[in-house]
């Protein structure tokens, strides 16, 4: 099993509370199942967890595991009148938009790319130059297909 992408310790003070028996179990099985999230996401396996990961990563893992463990059914509304309760839409997982896009930016491409290659029965193709005077000076005369193109030099 890969290591945490965040520690137990850190998510006691991200939550000014101290774990212990069951509770610190439970703190480190969300971590663990956030951190296999966030590789997922983010496409990066970080195996030397939690040394080497990016804080704003830490940072996710950390947020999105509060959230977990303060409210696990995702309760957003009560009310003791008639016994109303309201629940919000999970997440992508665990995480937020926002979040996601942080773990998104450590995703690798796919590797594929566009080479953009062409053949031309004309080596050169674009300006045309005149010499001017006696000297090395090119004076640009011509686009190519003008009258004259042909004639005047090609520098490639």
């Amino acid at each position: 099993m890969a290591g945490l992408l965040a520690s137990v310790d850190e998510l006691q003070t991200l939550m000014h509370t101290e774990f212990s028996g069951e509770a610190r179990e439970q703190a480190q099985l969300v971590l663990s199942i956030v951190s296999s999230w966030a590789r997922v996401v983010s496409g990066q396996p970080w195996p030397d967890a939690p040394t080497g990961v990016p804080d704003d990563v830490r940072a996710v893992v950390l947020a999105a595991s509060r959230r977990e463990l303060r409210n696990p059914d995702r309760v957003i509304t009560r009310q003791m009148g008639p016994f109303n309760v309201t629940y919000s839409a999970p997440p992508d997982g665990f995480f937020y938009p926002a979040e996601l896009a942080i773990l998104k930016r450590f995703k690798r491409s796919g590797g594929l790319r566009t080479v953009a290659t062409t053949r031309s029965d004309t080596p050169c193709m674009g300006t045309a130059f005149l010499q001017y005077g006696s000297g090395d000076v090119l004076f640009p005369a011509f686009s190519a297909f003008e009258p004259g193109y042909d004639e005047a030099i090609h520098v490639c």
